[in-house]
């Protein structure tokens, strides 16, 4: 749990300033949300993989998967991302 929380805080450094980005630039706190959970993760996966592919390796190592990594952050961006959109609607 400790290492997905890791891993968790490590790419979505890249993906808040990117939604953080959008929104500063007059964007909606809206606009910004659905980046958090669709373009922005995206970005930040390759952003992480571009520069930190051989970390994976000691996640690896530890029993966990780069796909299974992936789909739990997109699963937890997404779930705060609808809970951000219900609470400013």
């Amino acid at each position: 749990m400790l290492l997905f929380l890791k891993y968790y805080s490590d790419v979505n450094k890249y993906n808040l300033l990117i939604s953080i980005a959008l929104l500063l630039t007059g964007q909606s706190l809206s606009v910004s949300a659905v980046s958090f959970c669709s373009v922005g993760m995206i970005a930040s996966f390759v952003i992480y993989r571009y520069y930190y592919n051989i970390q994976y390796y000691f996640y690896a190592n530890a029993g966990l998967s780069k796909i299974k990594l992936m789909t739990q952050v997109a699963a937890v961006n997404t779930i705060l991302s609808m809970l951000i959109l219900l609470l400013i609607r």
